[in-house]
């Protein structure tokens, strides 16, 4: 895998000041250690449109804005931030205030008087940090907690045959070995995706969820099918590169098992739509 400076971090800079914006971008320019793409949105309002859009990475968030101004524009934008890392950038100086805005869900803070190349990098890169090691901590209890619902772990052959309720696996070979090309060949444009600056294949994503989900798929199918993508794709790879694919490669999983999920509750909503999930 490729050091993570290979490919550009997401930064979606929210500042009406030409001038600040212009520092941001200068401070940024020549970072060592991360590569910024940067989005400028100069109003509270631009800022969620461009969030809504899902390519973000992180977010600079100047608390004075045309349409908002103070902590109130901080509580709007993490309401609708999805996950996406938040640094506040402020001409205040108020300790108080900072603590209230990590308090209100931002990752840190920094005041446009203490903005210089190092510091700002510095704040960036640790928000960032944090959100990762978040993600894949996740991902370690997911991926525990969905391993005793692999088929491996299921000894009742009755179950097994049953058509229709068994592991795709067992009930249809034929299907699973398709499911499993299929989610492969993704696999492999994701960690494109990851390592270098390439677009997720989203769509194809939420067509193969479809899929598992017309299948009647479970957690456990997506396991299986998962895990056999993986050995597959490892005796094509280099060596090297065979442990950070698989690391990498739950992040895929992740949102794999996220679209699934939204397949049935969608699913679930059309069938009982006086029900609330």
């Amino acid at each position: 895998m490729e050091p993570q400076s290979s490919r550009s971090n997401r930064l979606l800079l929210v500042e009406d000041a030409c001038g600040d914006a212009r520092a941001v971008e200068s401070c940024l320019r020549d970072s060592a250690s991360e590569r910024y793409e940067i989005t400028l949105a100069t109003t509270l309002e631009q800022a969620i449109a461009t969030l809504g859009r899902g390519e973000t990475d992180i977010a600079l968030l100047d608390l004075t804005l045309p349409d908002s101004a103070g902590l109130d524009t901080l509580t709007r934008f993490h309401a609708v931030a999805m996950g996406v890392p938040i640094v506040v950038l402020t001409g205040l100086d108020d300790n108080g205030l900072a603590l209230r805005c990590i308090a209100a869900g931002a990752q840190d803070y920094l005041s446009k008087s203490e903005m210089t190349p190092s510091n700002l990098q510095r704040v960036l890169g640790y928000a960032l940090s944090r959100v990762r090691e978040g993600q894949l901590q996740a991902l370690r209890v997911m991926l525990q907690s969905c391993q005793p619902l692999s088929s491996e772990q299921i000894s009742t052959p009755v179950t097994r045959a049953m058509a229709g309720i068994g592991p795709i696996k067992d009930r249809s070979p034929e299907t699973f070995r398709e499911l499993q090309n299929a989610y492969r060949k993704l696999l492999e444009e994701y960690m494109e995706h990851l390592l270098v600056k390439k677009e997720k294949p989203r769509d194809s994503m939420e067509i193969l969820a479809t899929r598992l989900g017309d299948l009647g798929a479970t957690p456990r199918d997506l396991i299986d099918v998962h895990m056999s993508a993986l050995d597959v794709a490892s005796r094509t790879l280099k060596q090297s590169r065979v442990p950070s694919f698989a690391s990498d490669g739950r992040l895929f999983a992740l949102e794999m098992m996220g679209l699934l999920v939204e397949y049935y509750r969608l699913s679930f909503r059309r069938l009982f739509p006086k029900r609330v999930l």
